[in-house]
């Protein structure tokens, strides 16, 4: 029983072994920690972009909604003024011929 144990041991540890080198030997395949950094430098790189392209769309709409006096002809809009004397933001979807 102990010989079939301690071959069993043997076994485990050659398995261990033979993985570390197979992980090893891909490490060194795919570039190692160079081509890991820049991999997460790049992902890094894109998901900023990302969340800043999204950031500054939602900033924009929010600016536009507190003041659109100042934003209306900057957006494309044209200011309507009412009888009343109050006014709006017209933007055009499909400009009237003229």
């Amino acid at each position: 029983m102990a010989g079939i144990r301690h071959d069993l041991d043997n076994e485990r540890a050659k398995l261990s072994q033979a993985a570390g080198e197979a992980r090893r030997e891909a490490w060194r395949w795919f570039g190692g920690f160079w081509v890991w950094l820049a991999s997460m430098l790049a992902t890094g790189a894109l998901l900023g972009a990302l969340a800043t392209v999204w950031l500054t769309g939602r900033s924009d709409a929010r600016e536009f909604g507190q003041f659109p006096g100042i934003y209306c002809g900057g957006a494309g809009g044209q200011v309507v003024e009412q009888n009343d004397g109050s006014s709006y933001c017209a933007v055009w979807i499909k400009t009237p011929d003229q």
